[in-house]
């Protein structure tokens, strides 16, 4: 028997291989080198028999395995640090042709300052949009009380839409999935999914109950009837007369997280699709990062042109350690006509310190609507107390039709 190895040099976008493994050559050896970090795409297609995919590191210890059964396609989806790996393909039954594409892309969004409405419209079309949607490909069962799990580009996906968001509202845009924290949202999705609700804290009671998803329930936002990529867009929304305060949004908009976790269900008849995603790691209360903007809030809708698909009823601004007990906003249209407005209760506790407002007194479950040109508002928020100092910000936001 022999094992095949390749040496592509250094990575730099994508690189496509097609050999065979047989029983004379059962495995492949595909050795690379990244020069950053980078998001890392693996696909193995065009089997006719059942083979697998492995990623390793430099000491060619595994960091990812894919084997479907058959000749279904095998991928795996990472973010990985700069440095050598390899990619080992196995021959798990008969003899196989395949095709095996590497594919490297930046985890960072490249978002342009300011964003002028030619550039907002390219990174949502290149960023938000997705060309295909991945199946989710969940391995588990109500029936045997596993949680299972989701393909890697079903999760990279969803992580792509957190850093969407992130790199539009000006806060670090570069979080990766971390497997432990996977894992336990997985588990907590799967415990709300089975109970059809959700709980932060569900009784040891509830149907498919475990310590992990308690745990991970404990940590992330949740949300039922949606899940993947949909549910990082309801994050945002935040409907809802209990979500006033914008808790989920301002998690996801944290500016210190690097780490997060998915765990996604799809449902069936009488349990509700699920997601968890877990939101706090190690960096909670490490120093703040520096943000786009100058002033040091984050804002969403942000400031500059902004796609009418991701402008929420619901408006935010957040500064930490601020005190908006007393402070007030008003929008004003381009013409100079006031927007009427509704103030929401502020309530810290959860991520930065926020001010919260529905323009127009929409229902926070409305959509907004499709403008007929562009939209030019101006944004006052007047007597917010930062270190006892009462402050002035002034923005402007631009609503445009992205269809």
């Amino acid at each position: 028997m022999q094992t095949k190895v390749y040496n592509l040099g250094v990575l730099t976008k994508s690189q496509t291989v097609k050999d065979a493994v047989s029983i004379r050559n059962p495995v492949d050896l595909l050795k690379f080198r990244l020069t950053r970090r980078s998001s890392l795409t693996v696909e193995l297609k065009g089997l006719r028999a059942n083979a697998s995919i492995q990623l390793l590191n430099s000491r060619q210890r595994r960091i990812g395995f894919s084997n479907l059964k058959g000749n279904r396609a095998e991928s795996i989806s990472r973010t990985l640090n700069s440095g050598t790996y390899y990619i080992r393909v196995d021959r798990i039954s008969g003899r196989t042709a395949y095709t095996l594409k590497l594919q490297s892309d930046s985890p960072q969004p490249s978002t342009p300052t300011g964003l002028n409405r030619s550039e907002s419209l390219a990174f949502y079309n290149n960023f938000y949009q997705l060309s295909t949607s991945p199946e989710i490909n969940w391995t588990g069962s109500f029936a045997a009380n596993s949680p299972g799990t989701t393909s890697d580009l079903f999760k990279d996906a969803v992580v792509r839409r957190v850093n969407y968001f992130r790199a539009m509202a000006g806060v670090p845009a570069d979080v990766v999935l971390d497997p432990t924290f996977n894992r336990k949202a997985q588990a907590a999705a799967f415990i709300m999914s089975a109970n059809n609700a959700l709980s932060h804290t569900p009784p040891t009671t509830w149907q498919n109950y475990s310590a992990e998803g308690a745990e991970g329930a404990g940590k992330s936002n949740l949300a039922l009837s949606i899940y993947g990529w949909n549910a990082i867009n309801s994050y945002m929304k935040d409907q809802g007369d209990g979500n006033y305060a914008a808790g989920h949004r301002r998690w996801l908009l944290y500016p210190q997280t690097q780490r997060m976790g998915t765990g996604d269900i799809p449902g069936e008849p009488g349990r509700g699709a699920a997601n968890a995603l877990w939101v706090f790691d190690a960096n909670t209360w490490e120093p703040r990062p520096t943000v786009r903007e100058t002033e040091g809030f984050v804002a969403w809708p942000p400031r500059g042109y902004v796609p009418d698909e991701v402008v929420y009823p619901r408006w935010s601004f957040s500064l930490p350690n601020a005190d908006f007990t007393s402070a007030s906003v008003t929008m004003t249209q381009a013409s100079g006509a006031l927007v009427p407005l509704t103030q929401e209760r502020v309530r810290n506790g959860y991520g930065e310190n926020t001010l919260v407002w529905r323009p127009y007194n929409r229902s926070s479950f409305d959509s907004w609507p499709d403008p007929v040109s562009d939209e030019n508002y101006t944004v006052a928020i007047s007597n917010v107390l930062v270190n006892g100092t009462p402050r002035s910000f002034t923005y402007q936001v631009t609503v445009f039709d992205v269809t």
